[in-house]
């Protein structure tokens, strides 16, 4: 569920460190930044957006340590590859 409180995260992925938060999908705020993540749908389906989660937490939680960034935001500081 969305809160109307944004919040400042910190992102972590390539070993590069960027200010997103915790309103947007991941996918969107990395495309912003000039990441080029492979997608086909961008709503969960197809699973061409998986990334790993290193360290910290997403909405919804990921499985084994991997999920899909066009359905995924951060509820907290993240490191991905």
């Amino acid at each position: 569920m969305k809160t109307n409180n944004c919040v400042n995260i910190i992102i972590i992925f390539q070993g590069k460190k960027f200010i997103g938060n915790n309103q947007e999908i991941l996918l969107e705020q990395l495309e912003k930044k000039g990441f080029r993540i492979p997608y086909y749908c961008r709503v969960g389906i197809c699973g061409e957006c998986q990334l790993q989660l290193i360290s910290g937490k997403i909405i919804p939680p990921a499985i084994k340590k991997s999920f899909l960034s066009c359905s995924s935001r951060p509820s907290s500081n993240i490191e991905i590859a």
